[in-house]
């Protein structure tokens, strides 16, 4: 069952496993960010130019729903799931993530290959020297 945990500049909703984030770049166009056991990346992205949000929605929420709404977009996130379904200015639904939620992370690890310096210098720099593998970070992939 998710929760509201924080509705300041965006919402984050929560479970015990699950953090859900969304923010809006524009009236129209809503960022959502979702986490499992970690926190929210604070660091700005290299790749979004606009790192102001905008602030002008309204929030609500029913028995089953949280309700988030601009103008121009309506966000319904159902409480059993997280499962978000989006609709325009007039009601017409433009996307729905399956009732049983639409999102799950698999936890990955990533490693970095790296040439030892020995096998570098026995094979003349050949791109075949042998190479072994360092941890680098823990990462979720999105299915």
């Amino acid at each position: 069952m998710y929760i509201l945990v924080s509705n300041e500049n965006y919402v984050i909703l929560g479970n015990a496993t699950f953090k859900l984030r969304i923010a809006f770049v524009t009236e129209s166009i809503a960022q959502i960010t979702f986490t499992k056991d970690k926190p929210f990346k604070s660091s700005h992205s290299l790749i979004v130019t606009n790192q102001h949000f905008f602030t002008d929605y309204n929030f609500s929420e029913t028995a089953l729903n949280f309700i988030i709404e601009t103008t121009a977009l309506k966000l319904v996130v159902s409480k059993e799931y997280g499962a978000i379904s989006y609709f325009d200015q007039n009601g017409k639904r433009l996307l729905q993530e399956p009732e049983r939620g639409g999102k799950w992370l698999t936890g990955k690890t990533v490693y970095n290959s790296v040439v030892k310096n020995s096998a570098r210098s026995a094979s003349n720099n050949n791109i075949d020297a042998k190479r072994c593998s360092i941890m680098s970070r823990d990462v979720f992939k999105a299915n």
